[in-house]
C-alpha cells in the first residue's frame, strides 16, 4: 500500500476508489519538479534580469529532467520516456510560475507592455 492510499485510509476509514500507482507516481515527480523549480528560480533569480533568470531555470530544469531520464536507461528494469520529461519540465515551469510570482510582488517587478 502506498503512502497516499494508507492516508486516506486513515482519514476515511477505507479507500474510496482505488488510487492508480500511475498518478501517484506521476503527482509525485510533478511536485518534486515543482520545488525544483522554485529553487532554481530563487538562485538565478536577478532584479535586474527577471526574465533571463526565469529562462535559465527553465533550461537547468529540463536539462535535469532530461539528464534524469537518461540515466534510467543504465539501470535495470527501468526505462527513459521522453513522455516523462515533458512531465518533469511542467513541474519546473509549474514552480517557476508560483517562485516568479512571489518574487514579482516581493521586489515589485512590473510586467514588460508590449
Amino acid at each position: 500500500m502506498h503512502a497516499l492510499e494508507r492516508l486516506i485510509t486513515v482519514l476515511f476509514g477505507s479507500l474510496i476508489f482505488p488510487v492508480p500507482e500511475h498518478l501517484v507516481r506521476k503527482s509525485a515527480h510533478i511536485f518534486e519538479y515543482l520545488v525544483l523549480g522554485i529553487l532554481l528560480l530563487s538562485g538565478f533569480f536577478s532584479e535586474k534580469k527577471p526574465r533571463k533568470s526565469t529562462i535559465y531555470a527553465l533550461l537547468a530544469g529540463a536539462l535535469y529532467a532530461a539528464s534524469d531520464e537518461t540515466h534510467q536507461i543504465f539501470i535495470p528494469g527501468r526505462t527513459a520516456s521522453p513522455i516523462d520529461v515533458g512531465i518533469d519540465t511542467f513541474g519546473v515551469l509549474a514552480g517557476i510560475a508560483v517562485s516568479y510570482t512571489w518574487l514579482r510582488r516581493r521586489y515589485r517587478i512590473k510586467r514588460a507592455s508590449h
